[in-house]
């Protein structure tokens, strides 16, 4: 995968270095980057009050091949959207509250909640009760932290599990996995490359494979069950995202149905979880079984 040339970047940073009309073109091009991606470069000289080969120099100076090239380089960096280049877009940070943001993950969990079906959570207890030994693979964001958080809700109850987030790694167990095996793949996008190959690596197995992510994305293409999340993100780009708190919904509900397939068995491995705690921390039963 090529690196994107972070053109933004270059123009910030050798604001210093450039002459008086090179400046001039930087910061007409700075004060509005998605109007520049529409317009011609003759348009821009004149904004700039410069002359088109003023451009042309500029665009060398800043490490572009030609105003082409240049022009080319805008436009993928206009993509990421105007809430990260128009500076009016980031005004809400001064109205908004801790209420804001509760709200928003509230109504996340909410839209959720509404759209599961537990014969989805059913069926994947239905394959994860007779793995052999289960890895849960999660890469960047939430995935990574989240992946350690499935490992702990499982492993209390006495379920083989391993969590992994090396991509190397990832593809190391991919490939020693069998049809004993269920690899559960977490992924809010659910385009990650690395996630991606390691799911296929471990399908060439036999693997079961389970996915929380984006329905119909690449990712949940390639699994046996998918527990679907949605997202419902906004343009305020201070906000935290609300789908961590989704994933962990999902993650909170399988375990809790897997838990009751055999209660008397998974009571037994949390008691001895929680006595092992009581041992070094003290006894005290609001504390939650771990920390």
């Amino acid at each position: 995968m090529t690196m994107q040339f972070d053109i933004l970047y270059h123009i910030k940073a050798s604001l210093n270095q450039l002459n008086q009309t090179e400046r001039k073109v930087a910061e007409a091009i700075l004060a509005d980057v998605t109007w520049v991606t529409h317009h011609t470069i003759s348009e821009l000289a004149d904004k700039a009050l410069v002359s088109i080969a003023a451009v042309s120099r500029f665009a060398k100076a800043i490490g572009c091949q030609d105003v082409r090239d240049l022009r080319i380089k805008l436009a993928q960096a206009s993509v990421v959207g105007a809430h990260y280049l128009d500076a009016d877009q980031n005004s809400p940070v001064t109205t908004s509250s801790f209420a804001d943001v509760f709200d928003s993950i509230d109504s996340a969990l909410r839209l959720n909640l509404a759209s599961f079906d537990q014969a989805d959570f059913v069926a994947a207890v239905d394959i994860l009760i007779n793995s052999k030994m289960t890895h849960v693979f999660g890469m960047g964001g939430c995935s990574t932290m989240l992946a350690q958080e499935f490992q702990f809700r499982f492993v209390r109850l006495g379920y083989p599990i391993n969590a992994s987030n090396d991509a190397i790694m990832m593809r190391i167990i991919a490939a020693t996995l069998s049809k004993e095996n269920v690899l559960v793949v977490l992924s809010v996008s659910g385009v990650s490359p690395d996630l991606i190959e390691a799911a296929k690596i471990a399908k060439l197995y036999g693997t079961k494979i389970i996915a929380i992510t984006l329905n119909n994305s690449p990712l949940a293409h390639l699994a046996d069950i998918v527990l679907a999340l949605q997202i419902n993100e906004t343009h305020f780009i201070y906000k935290p995202s609300s789908a961590r708190y989704v994933m962990m919904l999902i993650i909170d509900l399988l375990a809790m149905e897997f838990a009751l397939r055999m209660p008397e068995q998974h009571r037994e491995s949390m008691r001895r979880a929680r006595y092992a705690l009581d041992g070094y921390r003290g006894p005290n039963i609001n504390l939650p079984l771990g920390d």
